[in-house]
């Protein structure tokens, strides 16, 4: 339920940016809007405004539109020529559909900015190992080496790190620099086979394991009515061994999950205690209800980013237009091959990926929007008709030609360009049944 509230929530808002963009400069070039509507299909609520447009609500949440007057209405004799979409100056109908994307842009911009304002801390990209074979371990990145700067971009948490290093994927020989016991050095990765499945950490497929706190043997709490509270189980007890193999927390978990009984051997004060415990199936997994202690990372892992006013907005900006180009390198690689079409997204990863991040805060729920205004605005901005992109791309070519072009040719554009997004649609849907 908190998946679909957290999703409706953000995709109205993003869908209002939008449309709101094109609805703002249409009424700022005296274009009659006829209705402004989140959702398509059929109209749940509605109410005109003193202009005589119609604010609706409509069924399908998926979206929205603006409708302008055009040649197409059918009660045309009601409106002056100059209420008329086509009657405008084309530049004036070029910034018309370039608005939405544009107001999508603005709104990340500010999300950011919002985000930039509090101070946030932020774990140093250190590296705490690098996993046997992989491209870091073949580089020879050292353990405890923290990166600064990928190329010539400067990287101060694994955010940042990871979006450079994507943003150069595919390439022979990327230079890494940074810091390894208080002296600088550099290394060069090769990202030509740096493949991830769309569940999968990019940086972990990399090779290259983040600081993470220790979870430690002492059991911190255990859950009332468990199996854990039944066996004799207590707070404090420390775990030595699992089915006489030492303890260690990953061990523990994949034990649990066969639902088979487990011997564990317990210490408890001074006294070591041999315990048998049979994890319970609840909630479609095998648990046993225990919470163990965790050891906090060290301070010197740690950073804080504290902008002013004016540079927080700065950050946004440039967070955003670095994102932008993130998404557009994201799209060339699917383009050309370099990362596989299982890593697009639909409407289901949405809402799962809204429902965590508003889950951790209000920050992370703004980033997350952010980051999908930013994708709505770079999607819309594709050159196929359905899209602003499309339309945009009609308008340049009409200029270049002096001429307008032909209905008939729009329309084989159009088609063209509804096929290529249906089919991105549904990838994307397709993919988010085979994660779920």
């Amino acid at each position: 339920m908190k998946a679909l509230f957290t999703f409706l929530f953000l995709i109205t808002i993003l869908v209002f940016v939008h449309e709101f963009g094109h609805f703002y400069f249409a009424r700022l070039f005296k274009v009659k809007v006829l209705r402004f509507s989140i959702g398509f299909g059929k109209v749940l609520f509605k109410k005109v405004d003193k202009k005589g447009t119609e604010w609706a609500f409509s069924m399908i949440p998926l979206g929205g539109y603006v409708s302008m007057l055009d040649s197409s209405c059918k009660e045309q004799q009601q409106f002056n020529q100059d209420d008329f979409f086509e009657s405008k100056k084309r530049w004036q109908k070029m910034l018309i559909v370039l608005a939405g994307p544009f107001a999508n842009f603005v709104f990340a911009i500010f999300a950011y900015f919002v985000i930039f304002t509090s101070p946030m801390q932020v774990l140093k990209p250190i590296v705490a190992n690098t996993v046997e074979y992989s491209i870091a371990y073949k580089s020879q990145i050292p353990l405890g080496f923290e990166f600064t700067k990928v190329e010539n971009d400067k990287v101060s948490d694994f955010d940042e790190l990871l979006n450079a290093l994507l943003k150069r994927i595919g390439q022979k020989r990327v230079k890494v620099s940074g810091e390894t016991e208080n002296q600088a050095v550099s290394f060069s990765l090769d990202l030509t086979n740096w493949n991830f499945e769309s569940n999968e950490s990019p940086l972990k497929a990399l090779g290259i394991q983040t600081p993470s706190p220790k979870i430690l043997g002492v059991i911190a709490h255990i859950s009332k009515n468990s199996v854990a509270s039944q066996v004799n189980l207590k707070e404090g007890d420390e775990i030595l061994t699992i089915n006489n193999q030492k303890f260690n927390w990953k061990l523990l978990t994949d034990t649990i999950s066969t639902g088979k009984e487990i011997d564990l051997q317990i210490k408890r004060d001074k006294n070591i205690l041999d315990l048998k415990i049979t994890p319970k199936f609840e909630n479609n997994r095998y648990i046993v209800g225990i919470t163990p202690e965790v050891e906090r990372l060290p301070k010197d892992y740690f950073r804080i980013k504290e902008y002013s006013i004016f540079e927080a907005f700065v950050q946004g900006f440039y967070k955003t237009y670095d994102t932008i180009e993130s998404v557009l390198l994201f799209l060339w690689n699917f383009i050309t091959g370099k990362m596989s079409l299982t890593h697009l997204g639909g409407p289901i990863a949405i809402a799962q990926g809204s429902a965590m991040s508003f889950s951790l805060g209000l920050n992370y729920y703004l980033s997350f929007m952010a980051l999908i205004s930013i994708n709505l605005g770079v999607i819309n901005l594709l050159p196929l008709m359905p899209l602003d992109g499309g339309r945009f791309v009609v308008f340049t070519l009409e200029g270049i030609l002096r001429k307008e072009i032909k209905q008939k040719y729009i329309a084989i554009f159009q088609q063209i360009g509804m096929i290529l997004v249906l089919i991105l649609m549904i990838i994307g849907i397709f993919n988010d049944f085979m994660r779920f």
